[in-house]
């Protein structure tokens, strides 16, 4: 057999910069979505601004998320919702359809995230009635105008969340660093006006995870933008959290390129 050497020196300096690399990491004491202490690092994510993420993930729920990245700039993405408005509508229109398959839709629709209105759009267009909450102003104020629709250019919160016969929330959670609170209060004010809850993430699940040992500055990669998605839900996390605040029932549910889960209770 070969006899391999080693040199002791240039291996003892690697295990060196690694354990001083480690030792800068800060933990984080809870998984965001589950609230596990199981929770262990995975890499650092390069961004496109030259800086640098940690990924963290939940061994109890198997989501991914990165807690201390920066907060986010507010800025406008009305060109974005422009760009996709056809899209979203065609998806939009599905997702009621398959909704009102399930159950009637008694009362307003409370859309968070609700960008230029194309979920409420579709609505309006079918009968249905209701109200969008999104940060982005730019995006409220070109839907309210355009559409004649109610759209807010402020945060959703239960205080000032009105009577609803549906609430929806698609593509916002991922953005958020800590995202319990929302969404119990997202589960409360269902269970309280009595009305299903439909929410949809980019789930990250195994299936996913060979992404993790490629480069993620690639164009479409799911750790393209890590600054901007810092919350990457399994469905398990999703799922065990809705049921930690109350959810009885997570149907499984797709619309065009939307994955989520309708919650009832």
């Amino acid at each position: 057999m070969e006899r391999v050497t080693v040199n002791d020196k240039s291996l003892s300096q690697r295990q060196f910069n690694s354990s001083e690399s480690a030792s800068k990491i800060s933990m984080p004491e809870k998984c965001v979505v589950c609230n596990s202490s199981y929770v262990s690092f995975v890499k650092e994510l390069p961004t496109k601004q030259n800086k640098i993420v940690d990924l963290f993930y939940c061994m109890e729920c198997e989501s991914f998320f990165s807690p201390f990245s920066l907060p986010n700039k507010v800025s406008s993405q009305l060109e974005w919702h422009k760009s996709v408005l056809d899209r979203n509508l065609e998806w939009a229109t599905d997702l009621l359809t398959k909704i009102q398959q399930k159950t009637s839709i008694d009362g307003p629709i409370i859309d968070i995230g609700c960008g230029i209105g194309s979920l409420l759009l579709a609505a309006k267009q079918i009968g249905l009635e209701g109200i969008g909450f999104d940060i982005d102003e730019d995006s409220c104020i070109y839907g309210s105008t355009k559409y004649n629709l109610k759209l807010v250019g402020t945060y959703w919160e239960r205080s000032n969340s009105p009577q609803c016969g549906l609430i929806t929330c698609i593509s916002v959670l991922e953005h958020i660093h800590y995202p319990r609170l929302l969404i119990k209060d997202l589960v409360n004010v269902a269970k309280e006006n009595k009305c299903y809850l439909y929410i949809s993430v980019p789930f990250l699940n195994r299936d996913w995870w060979k992404f993790l040992i490629t480069d993620n500055l690639s164009k479409g990669h799911i750790f393209e933008y890590p600054h901007v998605h810092v919350t990457h839900f399994s469905s398990k996390g999703l799922g065990t959290v809705c049921r930690e605040f109350g959810a009885k029932s997570l149907d499984p549910l797709r619309a065009g390129g939307w994955f989520g889960f309708l919650v009832s209770f």
